[in-house]
């Protein structure tokens, strides 16, 4: 399940314009998922500034395992692609 840390939202609302599901809302100025309606899409994941959405990976088995290790690799691109992108932003702006 997805989460947020409240100590790095900044309360952006990107999170909540790419959720498919409206799962996301924003509560006393920080964002809240709404796990019954999450569809762990990572919409949110992916354009988050901060990095304030991660995920919950509870393991109770050796088959969950392997599926948590192949979750944990395409959430790893996803960051890397992210990061990618905030790079070349910010190099970007340097040259502007």
């Amino acid at each position: 399940m997805l989460e947020i840390n409240k100590n790095f939202c900044i309360s952006c609302g990107l999170c909540i314009s790419v959720c498919p599901a409206g799962a996301i809302t924003l509560e006393y100025e920080k964002a809240t998922i709404n796990k019954n309606l999450c569809t762990l899409c990572y919409r949110c994941l992916e354009v988050c500034p901060r990095g304030a959405i991660r995920e919950e990976v509870k393991v109770s088995g050796i088959a969950e395992v392997g599926r948590s290790l192949e979750d944990m690799r395409r959430r790893m691109e996803i960051l890397k692609n992210r990061l990618k992108a905030f790079e070349k932003k910010r190099h970007l702006k340097v040259l502007k």
